[in-house]
């Protein structure tokens, strides 16, 4: 593919530079020119087009006029960093007060109560969640991870393996 795709306007084009330049990934891309007005469409193909040559040719971008889109699509990407930073400080300051927090429960349809403690392991749940959010938008983090074996294993060898460490199943 060469150049600009003839079927988006610059308005169109600009955009998808946009939400690329904000980290948007190509689902995201294509949903979002789909809720435009007018909606459009954008090939992956495209997308990964505007992905590689205007991460490789900085000058591309400046001679095409889209040097506006990228800094609106950083800014944003800028702002949701912000936000989860601002939000990971918080959860951690919550955090630092004790990992265990103290409820008070209501028995005997609400005569009794008594204090009782539990971990808080739906916070620090949250905290790790949003610390990974954090690295992803800064690229420290994959996406996706591909493993790949050359080796096969068969039933018969794991059996003879399962029977060295656990013994035959009869008892001595």
């Amino acid at each position: 593919m060469s150049g600009a795709d003839p079927h988006l306007t610059r308005e169109q084009r600009n955009m998808v530079i946009e939400w690329i330049a904000s980290g948007d990934g190509t689902t995201a891309v294509r949903q979002k020119s789909t809720q435009c007005d007018p909606p459009f469409t954008v090939s992956k193909e495209l997308i990964n087009y505007y992905k590689k040559s205007r991460k490789l040719r900085p000058e591309d971008v400046v001679k095409n006029g889209e040097m506006e889109s990228i800094k609106r699509g950083l800014a944003l990407r800028e702002v949701r960093i912000e936000k989860l930073i601002a939000l990971g400080e918080q959860m951690e300051k919550d955090l630092e007060k004790g990992l265990w927090v103290k409820t008070t429960k209501a028995v005997n349809n609400g005569k009794d109560t008594f204090e009782t403690e539990y971990f808080n392991n739906q916070e620090i749940e949250q905290f790790r969640g949003v610390m990974d959010d954090i690295a992803r938008e800064v690229g420290d983090r994959k996406q996706s991870t591909e493993i790949k074996n050359k080796f096969v294993i068969s039933l018969d060898d794991i059996n003879k393996s399962l029977k060295k460490v656990y013994g035959d199943g009869t008892d001595e």
